[in-house]
């Protein structure tokens, strides 16, 4: 029968040790994801000193905001300033 310390709550420490190495995996995983997603927001609105891009041509300005709104909406995610 295994002793108490060879336990990590309900798992083995072996099995403590795999599911700390996939959730580090994981967690690899979002960085990278939140990256791509930041290089792709700075595609349709580059870092500028002010304002947003006026995508028609118009004098209407599309601001930062908006742009990046509509990218998070569009993918289906909340759109955070960090």
């Amino acid at each position: 029968m295994a002793d108490v310390a060879d336990r990590i709550g309900n798992v083995t420490r072996q099995r403590y040790e795999q599911l700390v190495t996939r959730a580090k995996e994981l967690i690899a995983q979002i960085a990278r994801a939140q990256f791509a997603l930041g290089d792709m927001a700075l595609e349709i609105e580059p870092m500028r000193s002010a304002g947003g891009s006026m995508p028609n041509g118009t004098e209407d300005l599309f601001t930062v905001t908006e742009s990046s709104q509509m990218f998070a909406d569009d993918i289906g995610v909340e759109r955070r300033w960090q």
